[in-house]
């Protein structure tokens, strides 16, 4: 019996960004913490208003509010020419979002500058934008796609570059804070490979209302219980700005 021969194919370009973010990854020494929260009212705040406000909308204006009142999370640890600790001025959130691209599924990486000064409605609007309308038409996904274009040997060096030479570039191309969910798939993430000093990610929702949620943070920045501190005050601006926000939206529509 005559055996089949697998076959090669050209590496998708979705395959090359990703491969260099696992790679320039390796470089950031994250651990994480995780906290599990009861947000229960949170969910029944939620229901009230149609359309309803996406998970990662609310979590990713939480985690912009706390940002912006904590500069250490603004802040990135650079090793070229010289040791350092850079601290930017604003937020910039940077939030995976899922597309096809050329036929292949593909992880791109959405930015939102100071999204604490923004409604959810206004945040919202703007993902729908992303995941719907053609890639093209977004700066930071054409930056991945034309990046693919250039030798691998120069997109490392670039990436190099960018995690240990550059904050403010660091922080405006990546981000100061990432989120990185697919709870709405029913299965969340232990290990999140991210070049920000800060990532989150959470789980599903149980069926009480509590859910896990995850902070991957660069331990060169930061020690573990400022983290754990901060994750408690993430919890505590969900029960109340948060809840706030969702209940004049409700109220409006």
């Amino acid at each position: 019996m005559k055996q089949e021969k697998g076959f090669s194919k050209r590496v998708p370009k979705s395959r090359k960004w990703i491969a260099d973010l696992l790679h320039a990854s390796k470089q950031v020494p994250s651990i994480a913490f995780e906290k599990t929260m009861n947000l229960e009212e949170l969910i029944n705040v939620r229901k009230l208003s149609t359309p309803h406000v996406p998970w990662t909308i609310i979590f990713l204006k939480a985690t912009a509010i706390l940002s912006s009142r904590h500069p250490i999370l603004r802040q990135s640890y650079l090793s070229f020419p010289w040791e350092r600790i850079y601290q930017h001025p604003h937020v910039v959130t940077s939030l995976a979002i899922e597309r096809e691209f050329e036929g292949e599924p593909a992880v791109f990486f959405a930015k939102f500058k100071e999204p604490q000064n923004q409604s959810m409605q206004e945040l919202a609007a703007r993902l729908t934008k992303l995941r719907t309308e053609p890639v093209e038409q977004f700066g930071e996904f054409r930056r991945l796609i034309r990046n693919t274009r250039w030798p691998r040997w120069l997109r490392k060096l670039l990436w190099g570059y960018l995690l240990h030479g550059s904050g403010a570039m660091k922080s405006k191309m990546a981000g100061t804070f990432s989120i990185s969910v697919t709870a709405a798939e029913g299965a969340s993430a232990i290990n999140v490979p991210n070049v920000t000093t800060y990532c989150l990610n959470y789980a599903p929702f149980a069926a009480d209302g509590t859910i896990r949620v995850r902070l991957h943070f660069d331990h060169r920045v930061i020690d573990g219980s400022p983290v754990a501190r901060l994750m408690a005050e993430l919890e505590t601006i969900l029960h109340t700005e948060i809840v706030a926000e969702l209940r004049a939206i409700a109220e409006s529509s």
